[in-house]
């Protein structure tokens, strides 16, 4: 009896694991839905791609002259111009992007595979300009070297960016492995990403954060001069309220600012960086890039859209390399 009672624990033991197995591959075998935005586990800060971003010396700006909402000639030193062929020889700036390693430039993904692009075609990145209508740019005395522009060695668009969606925009991030080295000036610097646990966990709902860039203006159009500007940021639910009229979806890996009126999200255009100051001297870290906003830039109570810098930092640093 004792050696039966065994066989059938035995059987029934098996019968069990067997079932087990059978409901694990079932469940292997169901489609996973992509997340909206990431969420890794592993720290920035143990990551062996950290040494290639310029911690030391990243964010600094040496800028000592300020003109109200205009950037001094050395001012943000880390903003790019994205230079694209429109048909023929005509040659157009339609993105803006921000330099975070010697060799990297960070911009959005619809920027390089959007839609929109149509026969436009992304050739180069303008670094250390200030005022596009003048080829040394100056202010006062104080001059500044030639803005210098860098051919795109690879372009590099999220992997889970979806160029058709209509809905929404998560995933809207992107590389650009420049196709040599850029120097470290006074003119041309890099921006620092928020790797610390405190920059990754803030919401900054209600703070003002600086954006800086070439872009629309409440006039029409766009500036040739660098402007910048303070923008309140505001929280998840008021800003979905705002776009739901558009049957937009916004989600934890974007980043809401601006919407006081005026000229507060017209700083800027796509790609654009979105700025915390830290420190004493602060230094600049790289919050959001513009993702998109209303086309009558400006308007009370309509903030723009921001990829939230945070969400991929993993992406980021899996992705560059020397």
């Amino acid at each position: 009896m004792a050696r039966r009672g065994d066989r059938l624990a035995y059987r029934a033991c098996a019968v069990a694991v067997l079932a087990a197995f059978a409901a694990a591959a079932a469940v292997g075998a169901q489609p996973h839905p992509q997340p909206e935005g990431p969420v890794w586990s592993q720290s920035p800060l143990q990551h062996p791609n950290l040494r290639l971003l310029p911690t030391d010396t990243c964010g600094q700006d040496y800028s000592d002259r300020i003109t109200a909402g205009v950037a001094p000639i050395n001012k943000y030193p880390w903003t790019a111009l994205l230079i694209y062929s429109s048909g023929g020889s005509d040659l157009v700036i339609r993105c803006g992007g921000s330099l975070i390693t010697k060799r990297y430039v960070l911009t959005v993904s619809h920027c390089v595979n959007g839609r929109k692009l149509g026969s436009d075609k992304l050739l180069s990145v303008r670094l250390g300009d200030w005022d596009q209508r003048t080829d040394v740019d100056c202010d006062g005395d104080f001059c500044a070297p030639p803005a210098e522009d860098y051919g795109i060695e690879e372009v590099i668009p999220h992997p889970h960016y979806e160029p058709l969606s209509s809905r929404n925009a998560s995933n809207d991030i992107a590389l650009l492995r420049l196709d040599r080295n850029v120097p470290n000036s006074p003119f041309i610097r890099t921006i620092c990403l928020p790797i610390t646990p405190e920059m990754r966990q803030a919401t900054f709902v209600g703070k003002n954060l600086v954006l800086a860039g070439w872009g629309r203006t409440e006039k029409g159009g766009s500036t040739p001069v660098k402007l910048y500007i303070d923008v309140p940021v505001v929280d998840e639910q008021t800003c979905q309220q705002r776009y739901s009229r558009w049957d937009r979806r916004i989600v934890p890996s974007q980043i809401c600012a601006g919407g006081r009126g005026g000229d507060d999200s017209c700083a800027s255009n796509s790609g654009s960086a979105l700025m915390a100051l830290e420190g004493q001297p602060p230094r600049a870290y790289l919050i959001g890039v513009d993702s998109y906003g209303r086309r009558d830039c400006g308007v009370v109570g309509h903030p723009d859209v921001y990829t939230r810098v945070s969400s991929f930092l993993t992406w980021i640093l899996d992705t560059i390399r020397p």
